[in-house]
């Protein structure tokens, strides 16, 4: 009997295990998530599960566990990699042929401090604690001006909140590296009535006796009803470094998603893997990538040489209704190329490096081109240079 046992609970963890499910070989799954939900659909936590809607974002295949899949609600603490044992905070010690590190990320934390009450989004349990408070009339202070922090700034706003948006850059979206689309979040959330305060950081957060909180923002004061931070995250790699598997701003996979240790595989936020597109390793935060990942490690745990990930990410953001994607590394361009008017809700924007290759695009409402994207990446054909409809 083999026991493979998935560290994490997540889509990449959930997509390892069904590939794992498939085998006709004798196999012992384990999954140890400390969420005790089935895996489910993480963007959906700011995005329409915010809005209320009432829908499932439980993982299709779900139906795996406790058919076969088992999981255990704990947190793994150490990984001792000669006798092959896992050890578990609810004390039990697990021992595995293969162990797959689908531990994801950490949120960054403000750097200073902060009352009870301020909320961040990860969980099901963040996203309704943070429900409460989008509604008419209520303050909404967001720190960060990324994709999670507009998401629920444009939920709130749609909702008859007031948010107000504390980014310490000097533009939204600056990580992304796209001046048209920081521009265009600056001019459709404003049009929301949506309040910005950019080159500005929260210096300290004191709550009242009332429920409210008051964000020290430079020389002013900003009063809100509640706090939701949105600044980023960090890989969980703490498990692979006690294992000493080799870890550099997450845990190193080569392209079968095995790491250092030919026992142990990894997938998903936590990774660090070979992307053929632009001939070096790299970290993605690609929902998408993960799940694929994921899946590309279920195979290669089992024996399956064909199993391979060294994808192009592709991230996506919805508000007011616009959809936003991003594909590849658009950071990393030197030079862009304009397809349609950045000042309209509808463009597609391409990057290159200074070797002339291909390394990210922003699309504003086009994800038919993005989609033809993806295909000529993944065939390795030509990027198109030419979009006379972007309709």
């Amino acid at each position: 009997m083999l026991d493979a046992v998935i560290v994490g609970g997540g889509v990449a963890a959930h997509r390892a295990a069904m590939e794992l499910s498939k085998s006709k070989e004798k196999i012992r799954i384990t999954m140890i998530s400390e969420e005790a939900a089935l895996p489910y659909d993480r963007p959906a936590l700011s995005k329409n599960h915010l809005q209320r809607r009432d829908e499932s974002i439980t993982l299709p295949g779900s139906e795996i566990y406790g058919q076969g899949v088992k999981r255990v609600n704990s947190r793994a603490v150490n990984i001792d990699p000669v006798s092959q044992r896992l050890s578990l905070t609810n004390g039990e010690s697990l021992g595995y042929d293969k162990l797959l590190l689908a531990t994801g990320s950490q949120l960054r934390r403000l750097p200073v401090e902060a009352p009870d009450g301020v909320l961040y989004l990860r969980t099901l349990e963040d996203a309704a604690r943070l429900t409460h408070f989008l509604a008419p009339g209520v303050r909404v202070g967001i720190v960060g001006g990324g994709f999670i922090g507009l998401e629920v700034a444009a939920v709130a706003a749609q909702l008859g909140a007031s948010p107000y948006i504390v980014e310490a850059g000097k533009a939204l979206l600056e990580r992304v590296g796209s001046t048209s689309l920081s521009r265009w979040a600056m001019r459709t959330h404003a049009g929301h009535s949506v309040n910005m305060f950019l080159n500005s950081r929260v210096e300290r957060i004191e709550s009242s006796a009332k429920g409210a909180y008051t964000l020290q923002i430079g020389d002013s004061e900003l009063e809100v009803d509640c706090v939701v931070v949105g600044i980023g995250i960090v890989p969980e790699t703490a498990l692979a470094r006690q294992a000493s598997v080799v870890v550099n701003d997450g845990v190193m996979v080569d392209r079968s998603c095995l790491t250092s240790d030919q026992s142990i595989w990894a997938a998903g936020e936590v990774t660090r893997y070979p992307a053929r597109f632009i001939s070096r390793h790299i970290r993605s935060e690609s929902w998408t990538s993960s799940g694929e990942q994921g899946a590309a490690a279920g195979r290669s745990m089992l024996g399956d040489d064909n199993a391979a990930f060294e994808d192009c990410p592709w991230l996506w953001s919805d508000q007011y209704g616009h959809s936003i994607q991003s594909l590849g590394l658009p950071s990393d361009a030197s030079r862009r190329i304009m397809h349609g008017d950045p000042e309209s809700d509808q463009w597609l924007e391409l990057g290159f490096d200074e070797q002339d290759r291909f390394v990210g695009a922003i699309g504003m409402n086009v994800g038919r081109h993005i989609s033809s994207l993806r295909r000529a990446l993944r065939a390795e054909k030509a990027i198109p240079d030419q979009y006379p409809d972007l309709a």
